[in-house]
């Protein structure tokens, strides 16, 4: 079962970012990122249905667009204690990644339905994640 979060903070436009620190000994599958309103809470963001609606950053050290992977041979994992910082840029389509204070990669080519929506998932029990900034408005 597939446990996903959506933040109550619609992006429309303008550039956004939140940082958090996952922790827990179940962290498997887990990922954050930005996601279209209504995925379900049991939906499971790497299917192919999902492709165009859902972009993020996998546990296991990879970038995807639904179920297609857009990056996983620079992308390093990430575990708990790690932080990881998301940066959206609405205009310029695109979501940043930052691993405690690295870029790791970015994906373009986010558009078509707005607004957008911080969003977080894991498969597991035992995982916890602590948002250390919440989703907010950035001025670059």
């Amino acid at each position: 079962a597939f446990a996903v979060a959506l933040a109550d903070c619609p992006m429309c436009s303008g550039n956004h970012e939140w940082e958090v620190q996952w922790a827990g000994a179940g962290l498997h599958w887990a990922g954050i990122g930005v996601a279209v309103g209504g995925i379900r809470m049991g939906d499971s963001l790497r299917r192919e249905e999902m492709r165009g609606k859902a972009w993020f950053y996998q546990s296991k050290g990879f970038l995807c667009d639904g179920d297609d992977i857009v990056d996983w041979e620079n992308v390093p994992p990430f575990l708990p204690g790690d932080r990881v910082r998301v940066r959206v840029r609405m205009e310029e389509g695109r979501v940043e990644f930052r691993l405690n204070d690295e870029v790791v990669g970015d994906i373009s080519g986010l558009g078509g339905t707005f607004p957008l929506y911080p969003a977080l998932y894991t498969d597991g029990v035992g995982v916890t994640c602590a948002f250390l900034s919440e989703p907010a408005p950035s001025a670059d």
